[in-house]
């Protein structure tokens, strides 16, 4: 993991383009990603919300939730990316979970260590991907009001956030900025 850090330390702080290649997720499904890396989440969020409160809903929308429900889904994610924003969400429950690496006394941003597993995880908006392996994703039989969530939370900016865990064998190569990084064990 430390020649991971190491190796982003060399890189800009700024939002930029990584490449993660031949990652596997937790279903086995194996994909290359192209993402947009370290975005700063209050700017996402403020997106987010600015989509949510431009959005007026319908009934047509409303296929697997009624109205009422979807009107409920809507004030309470625009309450909680309000909470979000300062620095208050009661919804949060990561808090104390994560702690940004250092090199050399200064902090790597976009990754970050998951305190009770020792793993990195990288975090961004996704651009591209592209699947090499399929898996087969179990059937999930969620509750109206978090269907309604889903369906208003793919209409903002953050459906495309997403986390990768830095761990050998789901992750074996990542590029940015024409520089390779070929993974081993990233485990501590």
């Amino acid at each position: 993991m430390n020649e991971l850090i190491k190796f982003l330390s060399k890189f800009d702080s700024g939002s930029q383009v990584i490449s993660i290649y031949n990652y596997t997720n937790n279903f086995g499904e194996k994909a290359h990603y192209t993402l947009s890396f370290r975005n700063n989440y209050k700017d996402l969020v403020r997106l987010a919300l600015h989509s949510l409160e431009h959005y007026t809903p319908r009934v047509k929308d409303c296929v697997l939730f009624d109205y009422g429900t979807l009107n409920q889904a809507k004030k309470e994610l625009t309450d909680s990316l309000k909470e979000s924003l300062r620095g208050q969400n009661s919804r949060y429950t990561l808090e104390g979970i994560y702690t940004p690496p250092l090199y050399q006394g200064k902090q790597i941003e976009g990754i970050k260590i998951h305190l009770q597993q020792r793993v990195l995880h990288l975090d961004g908006l996704l651009v591209h991907k592209d699947v090499i392996i399929p898996a087969r994703y179990p059937e999930v039989n969620s509750h109206p009001l978090t269907i309604a969530k889903d369906f208003l939370r793919n209409k903002t900016v953050l459906c495309k956030y997403r986390q990768f865990k830095l761990l050998y064998p789901k992750l074996r190569e990542l590029e940015i900025k024409n520089h390779i990084f070929k993974s081993v064990d990233c485990k501590l």
